[in-house]
């Protein structure tokens, strides 16, 4: 643990949630609490092996909390903790630059201030005065998207 503490804070991220299937686990749960099977289809290509592996890691650095029902058959759920939660402007940021990287190399022209998931009231207001052929190119954009 101290030196996780000595590392840089980028270094101490990545230590924590810094492979492909942490990350994507954690998007899952951003939408909520979610049982096995439901985050194991909305990840399609993780096996059952490292899902579990990888919930149970997730598990002991406390970012995830696992909730286990007394019944027949077992029903276990999966959700975030305060400190998993406070990954989301992260996976957010994350999916921005993903969004903007990939209509980079298909062709589209990025705006620079676009925003999928998260606008704040100012950029709400910005969109809501925006010329029509800047909202349309931002439709085509947001529709390529999504």
């Amino acid at each position: 643990m101290k030196k996780l503490l000595k590392d840089g804070a980028v270094e101490t991220t990545l230590s924590v949630v810094g492979d492909k299937w942490a990350f994507l686990i954690v998007r899952e749960l951003l939408e909520g609490t979610k049982r096995f099977g439901e985050i194991k289809n909305g990840l399609k290509t993780v096996t059952q092996k490292v899902l579990t592996s990888k919930l149970r890691e997730l598990e002991a650095k406390g970012i995830i909390r696992r909730k286990i029902y007394a019944q027949v058959p077992p029903k276990v759920e999966y959700r975030l903790t305060k400190t998993g939660e406070t990954l989301r402007p992260v996976i957010n940021a994350m999916t921005n630059w993903g969004n903007h990287y990939r209509a980079k190399k298909l062709g589209f022209e990025a705006p620079e201030d676009l925003e999928v998931e998260t606008l704040s009231e100012t950029e709400i207001l910005r969109e809501e005065k925006a010329t029509p052929e800047r909202k349309s190119k931002k439709q085509e954009m947001e529709s390529f998207l999504l």
